[in-house]
């Protein structure tokens, strides 16, 4: 069975909108009724989406609503993280994890290793999901680092030093014997919430990762944003204070370096006073070593005043560049990501204060900024929504259909 660019341009319209009934796809795209049914039926015969429920009426037959077919195929995501750590995961194509597997290797793994280890680790999933081995239709690769997406390159990896200039996309391909596709992790991240997440049915959002890096993913007109050399978003490591600290790129100053979580660890153990009132003296008083970044941010949303402040004094930066950011791209949604989003409503109050007061007063006051859907999982579930992406965009084989 063949899908050709009008299936696939409705197949990506309802899984990154769906549920979704036939009239809204023809209005959507410009097709009429008949167009619409036979491309539809197309994509019902080849098991990637079906009839999911009934849309709601307000008089007259109620319209059939589409959505891809969760149970039938599989996908996978790798995330190869700056910890010397590897996440497998198998899911559906509703993002439901089915199999999960936590390598955890150390920062002088080789190449050959680490490859042969992501490999043995997604077979042991498939065995353990063997009716539907058969149907995985790719593997979406994260990695912390620097990246070629469209050569599948590692250049190189802070969690694997010694993975430098290694073609993993290609490598894995072949022992897996299925599509594998390359990119950072962040741009995953990015593509597991604008396919399942805060970013789904948004054809415009940033995802702004706040981690042991500062990194966004720019959605406009419903595609990642990547830039001439595929490093759109290091908004890290732009200047925010020019006699501020040295950054690991050369510069002095990037944001960063200011807001990392190290610092802020540091700062709240030097901070805090052991005969302090915060519910925080009493980790302080146990050896300041159970004094870690989570305890910091519970303490945060349990209202915790010096933990407020903390997060306010170290966050503010970051407010200060969303603003900008809204500014700069007239942008209505802004999700957030990585280890600071722990925080929740904490860090979500101090960032709406800040664009509101700092960037311009129409797009200031419509934004909406929310918690990412997905945390450690993130870049995982993206790596599914990476081969989903390449499928509906027409750069990946469709074998399976056969």
């Amino acid at each position: 069975m063949d899908l050709n660019r009008e299936s696939l341009d409705v197949l990506m319209l309802i899984g990154r909108n769906g549920p979704i009934a036939r009239r809204t796809i023809g209005r959507t795209l410009g097709f009429n009724s008949s167009r619409v049914t036979r491309l539809t039926d197309r994509l019902l015969k080849s098991g990637l989406i079906h009839e999911s429920g009934q849309e709601g009426s307000m008089g007259g037959r109620p319209s059939i609503l589409l959505d891809l077919a969760e149970a039938n195929h599989l996908l996978a995501g790798v995330l190869v993280s700056y910890s010397s750590t590897v996440q497998v995961v198998l899911m559906d194509l509703g993002a439901n994890l089915l199999e999960e597997e936590m390598l955890r290797l150390t920062p002088d793994t080789g190449a050959d290793d680490l490859i042969g280890q992501i490999s043995a680790a997604l077979n042991g999933c498939l065995a353990r999901r063997s009716p539907l081995s058969g149907r995985l239709l790719g593997a979406g690769v994260g990695v912390s680092g620097l990246v070629d997406p469209a050569a599948g390159t590692i250049h190189n990896s802070p969690g694997f030093p010694s993975c430098r200039a290694v073609n993993l996309g290609a490598k894995l391909s072949q022992l897996l014997a299925i599509p594998v596709y390359l990119e950072n992790e962040v741009a995953l991240s990015t593509l597991a919430e604008m396919w399942y997440g805060r970013g789904k049915g948004h054809s415009n959002f940033l995802y702004f990762n706040m981690g042991p890096g500062v990194r966004m993913g720019i959605v406009i007109g419903g595609a990642l944003f990547r830039g001439d050399t595929g490093n759109a978003g290091e908004v890290g490591h732009i200047t925010v204070d020019r006699s501020g600290p040295f950054c690991y790129c050369g510069n002095t100053g990037c944001l960063e370096s200011v807001v990392s979580g190290d610092e802020f660890l540091a700062t709240a153990r030097e901070s805090l006073d052991p005969r302090s009132t915060s519910i925080l003296a009493d980790s302080w008083r146990a050896g300041g070593d159970t004094l870690g970044v989570s305890r910091i941010f519970e303490a945060a949303r349990e209202g915790d005043q010096f933990a407020r402040n903390l997060l306010r004094r170290f966050c503010r930066p970051i407010g200060t560049t969303l603003a900008n950011m809204v500014n700069i791209f007239d942008i209505g949604k802004i999700v957030i990501g990585g280890t600071f989003a722990e925080a929740g409503d904490a860090l979500l109050e101090i960032l709406r204060d800040e664009i509101e007061l700092r960037s311009l007063p129409v797009p200031g006051r419509t934004v909406s900024i929310e918690v990412a859907a997905f945390g450690g999982t993130s870049t995982a579930i993206g790596g599914g929504a990476l081969v989903l992406q390449k499928i509906c965009s027409g750069d990946a084989p469709l074998s399976f259909l056969e």
